[in-house]
């Protein structure tokens, strides 16, 4: 399977958590996520800059953790490929453009859901 073919997200999932912890959490949580994607995405690139092997297994490792908690299955899994990559600096930067891709994919996924308020179970 291509991973660039993965799920970027789950909409179920939001429309869940609409229902059960409400709108303005669901609302936050999707508007908080981009500047954390952001920042993790950032510091793996400068760390793979950098050939520092720990800062990127660190970053993907919380990349990772974030991508799941938010249901980002694509991002989550070249995530995982950037944690397992990090002892090869080379391979680690083979793998920077699509990690970065998929995280700039799966922002835009987030906000056109918010600004589209299709999180809201009205909308399924």
């Amino acid at each position: 399977m291509d991973p660039k073919t993965l799920p970027l997200s789950d909409l179920c999932f939001f429309h869940q958590l609409a229902e059960k912890s409400g709108e303005a959490i669901t609302r936050e949580l999707i508007a908080c996520a981009p500047d954390a994607i952001k920042k993790e995405v950032t510091v793996i690139a400068q760390a793979v800059g950098q050939k520092n092997s720990q800062d990127i297994k660190t970053a993907s490792h919380a990349l990772k953790g974030a991508c799941y908690s938010m249901q980002a299955t694509r991002l989550a899994h070249f995530a995982r490929e950037m944690e397992l990559a990090a002892c090869d600096v080379d391979k680690a930067a083979k793998t920077l453009p699509m990690l970065q891709q998929a995280a700039d994919d799966t922002i835009a996924w987030w906000i056109d859901v918010l600004e589209n308020e299709k999180f809201l179970a009205a909308n399924k």
